[in-house]
Parts: structure tokens; sequence; C-alpha cells
């Protein structure tokens, strides 16, 4: 009996490290293809909203490069901000 316990036991744990390596955990942002409807400039492209960058609040200019902003004439209130990844990820 003892055996069993013991072959059922490395058998699940062997399964569950599988089953592990495929779940992503974390920001998966950064691995995905990021693009937008619109885009105010280059310095406020849609890549800059996954960057990992969160500037302070009112830091005037420290968002250049690091932030997404529409560009709502040609958006019309409508911004919208797409994230693909190459494969489906398990979080």
């Amino acid at each position: 009996m003892r055996k069993i316990f013991l072959l059922v036991f490395v058998l699940l744990s062997a399964l569950e490290t599988l089953w592990a390596k495929d779940v992503v955990s974390g920001n998966i942002a950064p691995l995905a293809t990021v693009s937008a409807n619109s885009e105010y400039s280059r310095n406020y492209a849609a890549k800059f909203a996954v960057d990992g960058v969160i500037p302070d609040i009112n830091s005037r200019f420290a968002d250049i490069n690091h932030c997404w902003c529409v560009n709502n004439e040609t958006a019309k209130n409508h911004g919208e901000l797409i994230l693909q990844w190459s494969q489906p990820i398990d979080v």
C-alpha cells in the first residue's frame, strides 16, 4: 500500500510540474503586440501603455515616451487599445 501511495504522489507531482510550466504569472502586457485605433503622436504611442513606467501625477512632461494618448480629432471620443499575444496564455 505504501508503494502505491508513493507512486501516485510521484506521478501527481510530475503532472503538476508539467501543467505549471505553461502558466504565466506577473505582468504579461509587455509580451503582447500593442496597437491602438489612435495615437496623439509618436511620443504618446500605444506601446508606452505597457512599458511598466508610471509617471507621477502632474509631473509635467514626464509622461512623454511613457504614456499612450489618443488624438481626439481622429478618435472622436473612442480610444481603443489592443493587446495581442502570439499564442494563448494561461494566467
